[in-house]
Parts: structure tokens; C-alpha cells; sequence
């Protein structure tokens, strides 16, 4: 046994001298290569290649030809914008080429729709603005677009080359043609959206679009056309980075109020009441339009997004609709919506619900009571947000049964298997038409039932 053992011994140290040469070896021939000039490097390259020619029956042994006799290191080598221009082939040749079984999924976005980017570009962020369709296209982006690929990842779903437009239509895009799908985000009332949904369903006749409001999904229903409903939310946790810290805010009081948001259609006009019945009961009137932020007896200052975020959180009420009011909510600010013709007011949990099928809308305040009666109760408005995290499985829900074809239109803000929230004690109030009282749930609270 000990013979035996002494053999392996042996046999191990050989092995492991052999290596060490091997090792030593590769090591002097890289080092030798790296010392070489490019001239000896092509004769290097030469012993190496005319063997591997030969055997491929590129030379004449006869003739003692040498294949590579009048080639030099300079005249195979690359140059810096050759060998960009070959890596930059190479993506564009991968770029094209689906994997069988896989899908192709292109997204369009605030910052890579062709059109959509360049006209914002230079309306807005040049001049160092921002708007509700920019900072919804980055929530869509950041939370809605990976789980929008995980549907589409199903072995169930029959389509190769997909189209995600977050901002936009998808007509201004090159090759539109050639997508077999396309889930596109509406950001309008369908007034303003019906004639470009039309032209997008030309490009791509199987379009699902998206709406944070169900009169839109009603009207697209009507016409026989794709659709599922999300709520409008917002990163509630990211906006309040913004807001000031309680010991250095300087919160405005009663007399004034803030209206947040662009003006856009038919909304001047509703200004234009909003700011007399103010002036007419003496408060004073401060906005930000544009971001463009603007006082009595003080020039307009533009302040850019933080900024404004900042200077909203020191109001205690203000006005205005979509993510506006949903923004003013996280800041701490309650907030009056800007109706055609009143500035209605939630003061409960149903009323946050149907304002939220509405996208919290200028054109749809439910309350339907003067702004006089809302500002002299202003104290119990409703302190609310909602939060992209929670409106996640309602689109997750709600695309995938129209992918699946287990409906054509949906309209449900129901999270899929929620569960209800324990509420804290109910603050009772005096209803202002019945007399009679009314409660408001637990403020926190942000998922949206029905």
C-alpha cells in the first residue's frame, strides 16, 4: 500500500510540474507578444494563419507560395470609427432579430417618442417646466410598464412584435406598420382624444388603450374598441419628499387659496369664477400655472419641480383636479376640485370613488353644491391620496382580462382580492343638504372599493 502511495505521490508532483510549466510558458509568450512590434506581431500571425490556410486549401505547396506575404499588421488592423461602426451593426442586426418563442417589446415614452419628447422638449422642458402627461408617462415607466411585460410574456398571448406608448400615438412613429400590438395610455377627455384614436387604430387596428376615466371607456365601448380603466395615482412617497418639514413650514391660513395645475380647453373660463367668488368673499388668490408661480403685489417667479412641490406643501387649502389634486392630498394641502361651474369638494369615501372613475375631473364634480356652502365646511374636507402601489393589481387585473379575451371593456377600480381595511372610529359631521349626519372614514385609508 505504501508502494502504491508513493507511485500517486509521484504522479501528482509530475502533473504538478508539468502545470506550472505550461503556466510559466503562456506567461513568457504573452509577455513576448506584448513587447512585439506591430511588424513582429504580423509575422507572429503569419505562422499561426498559413497552417490554417493550408489545411483549408488557400495555398500551393508547390509553388512555396506564402498567402499572407504581402499583408501587413496595418493593413488587417481595425481603426477606432471601424470598429464602432462594426459594434454599432452588430446592435442594430440583434435589434432585429426576435428570438423564437420571444417576443419584441418597444416602449414610447416621454423621453423616446419621436414627437411627443420633441414637442415637450421645447414647450416645456427648455423653459424648465413640467406637466401632468411628463410626470404620469414617468410613474407608467417606472411601475406599470414591467408588469405590462410580464403579461405580455404569456405563451397564451400570439403576438411578435409589440408597442407600449406611454405618451402619444402611436401614427408619428416609424414603421408603426409593423407592430401586432399596441397598449397606449390616454391622458384626455374623448373629446379631445377620438379623432387620434380613430388615426391609431389605421396604424395598429388591435390598439388596447388605457384610461383613467370611464366616460372615456363608455364612449370607446360604444365605437367597439379595446380599453381597460386604472385609476389616476401617484408616487405618494416621492412627492412627499418634497413637502416642507413641519418645523420650518410656514403654512398660509384661511385667506388664501393655491390653484395647482395648467390651464387647459375650458378650464379659463372656470378661473375666471373661481377667482371672482374669492376676491368677493376676500381671499386672496395665488396659483401655479405652468409652473409659474404667481401672488398679489409680487412679480411671477418660475420655480422648477421641487420647487413647486415645496411651495404647494405650505398652503393649507388649494384647488385643482387629476394628479394636481392627488399631489395636493400627499402634501397635506385639502383641496378643492376645479369644476366647469363650482369648485366641488370630497368630504367622504364615496365621493373620493366616483371622483376617481372620473380622474378626479374638472367636468365631472359630483357634489353639485355651490362653492360658498364647500369653503364654509372646508375644515371637513376629505385628506386623501392614492398611491401607484395600489393601483398596480387594478391594471394588472384589468389588461389582463382584455388580453385574454375574458372581456373587451373593463371598468373596475376593485383590487383583485382585497381585503378590507379595519377603520378607525368615524368622525360624524352634519350633512349640509339633509341636516342629517354623515361620516368620513379613516383618512390614511387609500384603496379605492366599490
Amino acid at each position: 500500500m505504501t508502494s502504491t502511495w508513493n507511485k500517486t505521490k509521484q504522479l501528482i508532483n509530475q502533473e504538478q510540474k508539468t502545470q506550472k510549466a505550461e503556466e510559466t510558458s503562456q506567461e513568457k509568450g504573452i509577455k513576448l507578444l506584448s513587447e512585439m512590434s506591430p511588424e513582429e506581431l504580423s509575422e507572429e500571425a503569419k505562422k499561426l494563419a498559413i497552417p490554417m490556410l493550408e489545411a483549408m486549401g488557400h495555398t500551393d505547396k508547390q509553388e512555396n507560395k506564402d498567402p499572407l506575404a504581402n499583408v501587413k499588421y496595418e493593413d488587417i488592423a481595425m481603426t477606432p470609427q471601424e470598429v464602432a461602426e462594426a459594434e454599432k451593426a452588430e446592435k442594430e442586426l440583434i435589434a432585429t432579430q426576435t428570438p423564437s418563442g420571444e417576443r419584441e417589446i418597444v416602449v414610447f415614452d416621454h423621453e423616446t417618442h419621436p414627437s411627443w419628447s420633441k414637442q415637450y422638449d421645447s414647450s416645456y422642458a427648455r423653459r424648465g417646466k413640467t406637466n401632468g402627461a411628463y410626470t404620469y408617462s414617468v410613474d407608467i415607466v417606472k411601475y406599470y410598464v414591467p408588469t405590462i411585460k410580464q403579461l405580455l410574456r404569456s405563451k397564451e398571448i400570439e403576438y411578435t412584435k409589440v408597442a407600449i406608448v406611454t405618451v402619444g400615438y402611436l401614427t408619428t412613429v416609424d414603421n408603426a406598420k409593423e407592430f401586432d400590438l399596441c397598449i397606449n395610455f390616454l391622458h384626455k377627455d374623448y373629446a379631445h382624444i377620438q379623432g387620434k384614436v380613430q388615426e391609431a387604430l389605421k396604424v395598429c387596428p388591435n390598439t388596447i388603450f388605457i384610461t383613467s376615466r370611464a366616460d372615456v371607456i363608455e364612449k370607446l365601448k360604444e365605437v367597439n374598441v379595446k380599453c381597460a380603466f386604472v385609476p389616476m395615482a401617484i408616487d405618494v412617497k416621492e412627492i412627499q419628499k418634497y413637502a416642507e418639514k413641519a418645523d420650518d413650514k410656514r403654512k398660509f391660513g384661511n385667506n388664501m387659496v393655491l390653484y395647482f395645475g395648467n390651464i387647459y380647453f375650458d378650464k379659463g373660463a372656470s378661473l375666471g369664477f373661481l377667482k371672482q367668488f374669492l376676491a368677493d368673499n376676500r381671499i386672496q388668490f395665488h396659483s401655479i400655472i405652468d409652473n409659474v408661480y404667481t401672488v398679489p403685489h409680487a412679480a411671477p417667479k418660475t420655480l422648477n419641480r421641487a420647487e413647486v412641490l415645496r411651495t404647494v406643501s405650505r398652503y393649507s387649502y388649494g384647488v385643482g383636479v387629476g394628479r394636481a389634486y392627488l399631489e395636493m392630498n400627499a402634501l397635506g394641502v385639502k383641496t378643492f376640485l376645479f369644476g366647469a361651474r363650482n369648485a366641488g369638494a370630497i368630504f367622504d369615501e364615496d365621493d373620493f370613488q366616483k371622483h376617481a372613475l372620473d380622474n378626479f375631473s374638472s367636468r365631472n364634480a359630483h357634489t353639485g353644491d355651490s362653492m360658498k356652502s364647500n369653503w364654509a365646511d372646508k375644515s371637513d374636507i376629505l385628506l386623501k391620496s392614492f398611491d401607484v402601489k395600489e393601483a398596480l393589481p387594478i391594471l394588472k387585473k384589468n389588461l389582463y382580462d382584455v388580453l385574454h379575451g375574458i372581456t373587451t371593456f373593463v371598468i373596475s377600480i376593485d383590487p383583485p382580492q382585497a381585503q378590507p381595511k379595519k377603520q378607525k372610529k368615524k368622525k360624524k359631521r352634519s350633512n349640509r343638504k339633509t341636516g342629517k349626519e354623515s361620516s368620513n372614514v379613516d383618512e390614511k385609508s387609500s384603496i379605492i372599493t366599490l
